[in-house]
């Protein structure tokens, strides 16, 4: 009768691939011990990388510059993009 225990293991993977190794840990070649019903589950798509501080600077500065030029381009009359 096997005296079987079970381990239970999380990793994440650092890259596409990755290679998963078992090794017998018994001392001089005492090969009676057995792997069984070895289960990898995919628990999907990674979260996707967080923008840095300055993707978030160069995005408001590109609003405020809009917003400053709508505001510039409501004193001129005729101003065919801008009307209030």
């Amino acid at each position: 009768m096997q005296n079987w225990q079970a381990f239970q293991h999380t990793f994440v993977a650092g890259s596409a691939s990755t290679v998963l190794s078992f090794i017998n840990g018994d001392p001089g070649g005492d090969n009676t011990n057995g792997l069984d019903n070895i289960v990898l589950v995919d628990l999907g798509p990674t979260v996707g990388a967080v923008p840095e501080p300055e993707t978030y600077a160069t995005m408001l500065a590109g609003l405020a510059l809009m917003a400053s030029s709508a505001r510039a381009g409501r004193g001129r009359s005729g101003s065919s993009w801008c009307t209030s």
